[in-house]
């Protein structure tokens, strides 16, 4: 019918639709304030403490593939995602790039895996 009541998905995919007055965003997950909606609070200044969300992308490689090369792309990507241009074009789709490094972003994501765990269980998610 063309509504929708409620939803969360992450910035790039809703902002235009925002932005058009189509939708009325309540909270953004994310722990600060989107610089593209500063006037939307976050779960956190809306009531909800323990909700905190936002998607995230990464660039995987085989497992391994040698460091140089990981290092390479590594730096490449960061290289490209500070460009002027391409942090205009990521920040008017509602998205931003914080580079890692292979070792952090290693690291961020070992520590995911058990707070993820941890929702699945206590929300007895499972796949149908």
């Amino acid at each position: 019918g063309g509504q929708l009541q409620l939803t969360f998905a992450d910035m790039p995919v809703l902002l235009q639709q925002v932005k058009g007055g189509k939708l009325r965003p309540l909270a953004v997950g994310t722990p600060k304030r989107s610089p593209n909606l500063p006037e939307v609070p976050t779960m956190i200044e809306a009531g909800f403490p323990k909700v905190e969300a936002s998607n995230w992308y990464g660039l995987f490689a085989p497992a391994g593939t040698p460091k140089a090369i990981v290092d390479k792309l590594n730096a490449q990507i960061t290289k490209i995602t500070a460009m002027p241009d391409i942090k205009e074009r990521l920040t008017t789709l509602g998205a931003q790039a914080s580079p890692f490094t292979p070792e952090q972003f290693g690291a961020w994501i070992k520590a995911e895996i058990p707070a993820m765990a941890k929702i699945v269980k206590d929300g007895k998610i499972t796949v149908e």
